[in-house]
């Protein structure tokens, strides 16, 4: 299967995409570098149309929790390839989505785009109000992420649980 074939034309699955009913997967690869700029955008707009009601601190949370946890790609980046330029790693992930660069085999895990980190989020904005626009925000990433995956039609799998991540991990150290 081809880097940049989507998965529902091929029907195949990468190495570590086993279906398990502890782990749900969502195609996303294309945003492994969905462009910074729609995140910011969207972003901005849904804290403009919700400041009259929630204020300026609150828009805020939303604006800002809509696009800066994508740092958990640059984090991948740099502990992978040793590379700390984030201007690099950027055009580097480009790259990859142009299939101009082959993309890591091995699975690779981004800890704030996983389900147990949305479930810690949720309890605990259950009890504390400003994490509920911090996830209002996240919430609104992932749809972007995801709406840019099947648009552009380059769905692959990610892995969104960390358990399953460590589960699957063994069988492509050597």
């Amino acid at each position: 299967m081809s880097l940049r074939t989507p998965v529902f034309e091929t029907g195949a699955l990468p190495d570590y995409a086993i279906p398990a009913p502890q782990c749900i997967y969502i195609c996303l690869f294309q945003s492994f570098v969905m462009d910074v700029n729609r995140h910011v955008t969207a972003s901005l707009l849904l804290a403009i149309a919700l400041y009259p009601f929630i204020g300026i601190f609150n828009s805020s949370l939303v604006f800002f929790s809509g696009f800066l946890f994508d740092v958990d790609h640059y984090l991948y980046y740099a502990i992978r390839y040793k590379k700390f330029s984030v201007m690099k790693c950027y055009r580097e992930c480009k790259q990859i989505c142009k299939g101009a660069m082959p993309r890591p085999k091995e699975p690779f895990l981004h800890p704030f785009h996983t389900i147990e980190f949305y479930l810690l989020l949720g309890i605990a904005a259950y009890y504390i109000l400003f994490l509920r626009f911090v996830l209002l925000g996240l919430i609104l990433h992932i749809l972007l992420d995801i709406i840019d995956g099947l648009r552009k039609k380059t769905l692959h799998f990610r892995i969104l649980s960390v358990f399953y991540y460590f589960k699957i991990r063994k069988r492509f150290q050597s």
